[in-house]
């Protein structure tokens, strides 16, 4: 779908129009060239738009935000602080907030509930130094979809390291997006850890504030997410 992304960028024509007009070459021709490329620049550009728009619903991109975390959770995904006080409701509590943030529907929760409910009873999710990352599937969706939720006093999620966990992501992993999982694993862990970015989260007082710290993380050189978006752009 680029390529009709692309039909209101009209800045390359207009530049060759000019060189057309300064090249003697092309003086004979030079009025009909000048007449077709203005007007299809005329209509690409009222026309442009509009394709462009319908693009983006098409595939899906329409109403999403400009930049996730980890390219997973968005700026509303984040859950400050959590009210649950056990591993258990912690994780009925983040589901719960999924479905709500991403419109997914009701029928989808039980099942999204028992797999992420028998994944943690398989293996902790717990990997250490204050951190969750519990994690599902759903049969349906195109991408990974999460929350965070953030915890001063932590949950015992019985972490490898024995420590208590202090900001749960859950992971909402349609299938067929497995790899993906693994890269978005291997972010959380490179950013998450770093003390003092952990120390900062669990001090923040709103969303807004946890996603701009993350973020300025997320951005840092050598972030897959960044370097992805800028080898697609």
């Amino acid at each position: 779908h680029l390529g009709f992304c692309l039909i209101p960028q009209a800045g390359v024509a207009i530049g060759l129009l000019v060189a057309v007009q300064e090249n003697q070459l092309f003086a004979v021709y030079e009025p009909l060239i000048t007449a077709v490329v203005l007007a299809s620049i005329v209509i690409s550009e009222l026309a442009g738009p509009l394709i462009v728009k319908k693009v983006l619903v098409h595939t899906g991109e329409a109403g999403q935000e400009g930049a996730r975390l980890f390219g997973v959770v968005p700026r509303r995904g984040i859950v400050i602080p959590l009210k649950s006080v056990e591993k258990w409701a912690v994780i009925e509590e983040l589901v719960d907030y999924a479905i709500k943030v991403y419109g997914l529907a009701a029928e989808q929760r039980q099942a999204l509930l028992s797999s992420v409910i028998e994944r943690e009873k398989s293996l902790s999710t717990g990997i250490g130094k204050g951190i969750a990352i519990p994690h599902g599937t759903i049969s349906q969706g195109r991408s990974i979809m999460g929350v965070m939720g953030v915890k001063p006093e932590g949950i015992d999620f019985h972490s490898l390291d024995g420590g208590k966990s202090r900001i749960i992501i859950l992971m909402i992993i349609p299938e067929g997006c497995f790899r993906d999982h693994l890269l978005v694993l291997a972010e959380i862990s490179k950013v998450m850890s770093r003390p003092e970015v952990v120390e900062r989260v669990v001090r923040s007082h709103d969303q807004e504030e946890v996603y701009h710290i993350l973020f300025s993380e997320e951005k840092q050189p050598g972030d897959y997410f960044v370097e992805e978006g800028m080898s697609r752009g």
